[in-house]
């Protein structure tokens, strides 16, 4: 008679390494998305405003030309629209790690992610 190719002590095992892994990788991805997390805005040095991420809206800076329009929508940051002439800032996309930054060097925004957690690195060098 063959052996089976799992025995009971197997499949639970199995079961509960599953278990295990998904639980992290739901405890980490929900870890990054703070709840506190905020929109820190800064035109020339200077604060503009904060913004909490949670909180769909879009912001105008400033109210008259030159424009940007900062888009916060779901728990994310983005520059939607800029009159600069290279549109980098536009370009870079979605921000919602902390530290992460967004610049429109040309109107001197900087936009920054904050939030109670840690950093997030890309690398680190010795």
């Amino acid at each position: 008679m063959k052996e089976p190719l799992f025995n009971k002590a197997d499949v639970v095992f199995l079961i509960a390494l599953t278990v295990i892994i998904g639980a992290s990788f739901f405890f980490v991805y929900f870890r990054k998305q703070a709840s506190g997390s905020s929109a820190e805005i800064r035109v020339d040095g200077k604060v503009y405003g904060s913004y909490p991420l949670n909180i769909d809206r879009e912001i105008r800076i400033p109210e008259k030309k030159p424009e940007n329009i900062i888009e916060i929508k779901g728990n994310s940051v983005r520059m939607i629209y800029a009159t600069c002439p290279d549109k980098s800032c536009v370009r870079e996309g979605k921000k919602s790690k902390n530290g992460e930054t967004i610049a429109c060097l040309p109107h001197k925004i900087v936009i920054t992610v904050r939030s109670g957690t840690k950093q997030d690195f890309d690398s680190i060098a010795r």
